[in-house]
């Protein structure tokens, strides 16, 4: 039984990569929701349950990428078995028509090295592991990150408007430290770290990776990168296309290459080179 994990990084085209994989290719399904959270939920020691969104836009549009058959598997703890009786069970309902189950929780990207270490060798017995990370360039997907936070932020106060963009480079640090990603799961998984901006030139590595042929990709707002200019559909992917709702000015990312330069230097460390089409070069 295959298991795909993809880790992350959030505003990397993680829901891209999905559709890609579960929708378009048949790969993987997921569940009950793309993104379940369990080994985050484990790792901060919060209770929690698998509560599908029937209403969301993806569900209501691809009905089949979400499972509706009961389960309880997430009722009365959080332990590492209830996650592997979720999937082994899951994997019954779906390996007819898929090559794998998946978990395509973003936030997985902050798992610690110490954790991930705990539960790797029961993971590793329960499945035939896989594990995936999407890295876009750290200016490009932190300006997307804090454009969406300060769009909802305006609407929420009754305000829609462009907005400057001085404090991106603030938030969310954490996710662009691609090499911190890396280092805590290859030790222990068969990993493969994607960079956006090539993938959607050639999944061809994808395809030796997952030993399963990808035929085609889904659609991409974030490449080729248009800024502001990019057209506001379709709906599921407003997450995209709402994030990125004014351009990146010269000088927020002249400070985006003096703020994250060691974000670029402990990349080139870890794998040996810096993707072209980032901003860095």
């Amino acid at each position: 039984m295959k298991m795909l994990l993809n880790v992350g990084t959030h505003f990397s085209a993680t829901n891209p990569l999905w559709f890609s994989l579960c929708h378009d290719n048949k790969y993987c399904h997921t569940g009950h929701k793309k993104e379940i959270g369990f080994l985050y939920f484990l790792q901060e020691n919060i209770y929690t349950k698998c509560q599908p969104n029937p209403n969301s836009v993806k569900a209501k549009i691809f009905p089949h990428l979400f499972s509706s058959y009961p389960h309880d598997y997430f009722e009365s703890s959080n332990k590492i078995e209830d996650y592997i009786k979720y999937y082994t069970n899951h994997w019954e309902h779906v390996k007819d028509e898929y090559q794998s189950v998946g978990d395509f929780t973003n936030h997985y990207a902050s798992l610690t090295p110490e954790f991930v270490s705990s539960i790797a060798d029961k993971l590793n017995a329960a499945f035939d592991m896989k594990v995936t990370m999407i890295f876009r360039d750290p200016i490009r997907r932190l300006f997307s990150t804090v454009g969406t936070n300060k769009r909802f932020q305006n609407r929420l106060n009754g305000i829609e408007q462009k907005g400057k963009t001085q404090m991106w480079i603030d938030k969310g640090i954490k996710f662009s430290q691609y090499d911190r990603i890396y280092n805590t799961f290859a030790p222990h998984f068969d990993t493969y770290p994607i960079i956006m901006e090539q993938l959607w030139k050639d999944h061809s590595g994808l395809s030796k990776f997952l030993d399963y042929d990808i035929k085609t990709l889904h659609y991409n707002v974030y490449t080729p990168d248009l800024g502001s200019r990019h057209p506001n559909e379709p709906l599921y992917l407003k997450d995209q296309w709402g994030s990125d709702y004014e351009d990146i000015t010269q000088e927020s990312l002249d400070m985006g290459k003096e703020k994250l330069g060691y974000v670029y230097e402990n990349f080139e460390k870890t794998f040996g080179y810096i993707p072209e089409e980032w901003e860095c070069q």
